[in-house]
């Protein structure tokens, strides 16, 4: 067995390992550890979630109206839609648990409804309800009812912080009646806890 010994500094606060006279491929200090040449076989954890992995999470809803206009999805299971996010907004608003993106939503409906925006509401801690003026909206035409009609949130301001706000709107040019739109967010490891108390 060799011992291991801490050499003098080599930049910062980094000072490489030996083991008796044989330099090892690590540098450390008090808060970091570099290794040279890494390779890693297996997970890397970081507070019990993989580090660089992501998570999403679907959420499948549905709701009627007979009516056209922006209405707010109802994210949490109840089956009503909302026209503003001041009102009740705990039936269509879910708090973000992680850091993330809303990568698509697929909205169908009973009706063929036209030109059709959906949008992603999203306001910071110490606000009580997503805004009203969505951060990213995407608008396709739907041509046919009862078909699917993927909308893609990537490449737009589609992202969120841990503790944000969120609601998701359709507003569809001509009513849609029966509704069903699955959405799907996409959770980045896990973030400072910070905005919890």
């Amino acid at each position: 067995m060799k011992d291991i010994k801490i050499n003098k500094k080599l930049s910062g606060d980094l000072a490489p390992l030996f083991a008796e006279e044989d330099q090892l491929p690590i540098e450390v200090s008090t808060d970091e550890v570099r290794i040279k040449n890494l390779h890693v076989s297996g997970n890397i954890l970081k507070n019990f979630v993989e580090v660089g992995t992501t998570e999403r999470h679907i959420i499948g809803c549905g709701y009627y109206t007979n009516s056209t206009g922006k209405k707010y999805v109802p994210l949490i299971g109840y089956n009503q839609e909302q026209g503003s996010t001041t009102s009740l907004n705990e039936w269509v608003a879910f708090v973000a648990p992680y850091d993330g993106y809303l990568e698509f939503a697929i909205l169908r409906s009973e009706a063929n409804i036209g030109e059709t925006v959906v949008g992603l509401h999203v306001s910071e801690t110490g606000t009580e309800n997503p805004n009203s003026t969505a951060q990213a909206l995407v608008t396709r035409t739907h041509v046919a009812d009862d078909t699917p009609y993927m909308y893609h949130f990537t490449g737009y301001n589609n992202s969120f912080n841990q503790g944000d706000i969120l609601a998701i709107s359709v507003d569809p040019t001509n009513a849609p009646y029966d509704t069903n739109i699955t959405i799907v967010f996409v959770f980045e490891g896990v973030s400072n806890r910070g905005v919890y108390r």
